[in-house]
């Protein structure tokens, strides 16, 4: 779905991806709600701070949304899914110190390397590491 959003032009950044907003249907496909501060990217323009704490990154705290903030905080909705730890109960921005697998050694080291990545302050790479992230997250639930 954010390759999606992102996809578009001007790309439409959702800024407020979190557990909550995403759905289950009845078909088992997950669905993004709640739009209603998802905005356009515009790349000079500064927008106001919104989002949620814990899934926001850094930049967005400034009014910087660009793609790349929907990265962070896909990172850190599956960092909350997968450890099963809201990070709004943690020091802002502390994922690092919070490795998944040590909650989860379930988890397969690559996935947590993807997040992780996903996560890093400013990612230089979000979309790719996006897309291998789906692609490898297939073949791990047909498993």
């Amino acid at each position: 779905m954010l390759e999606y959003l992102h996809n578009h032009t001007p790309p439409i950044v959702f800024r407020d991806l979190k557990p909550s907003n995403i759905m289950l249907r009845p078909d088992g496909r997950l669905v993004l709600v709640d739009f209603g501060i998802a905005k356009h990217f515009q790349s000079a323009e500064r927008a106001t701070m919104v989002g949620t704490e814990g899934y926001a990154p850094p930049e967005q705290y400034e009014g910087i949304a660009t793609p790349k903030v929907d990265i962070y905080a896909l990172g850190a909705t599956l960092h909350h899914l997968l450890t099963n730890t809201d990070p709004r109960e943690f020091r802002p921005f502390s994922f690092a110190s919070r490795p998944i697998r040590h909650y989860n050694p379930a988890i397969p080291p690559e996935l947590e390397y993807i997040i992780m990545k996903a996560l890093a302050e400013r990612p230089r790479n979000g979309g790719r590491a996006l897309r291998r992230c789906a692609r490898r997250s297939r073949n791990w639930c047909h498993q």
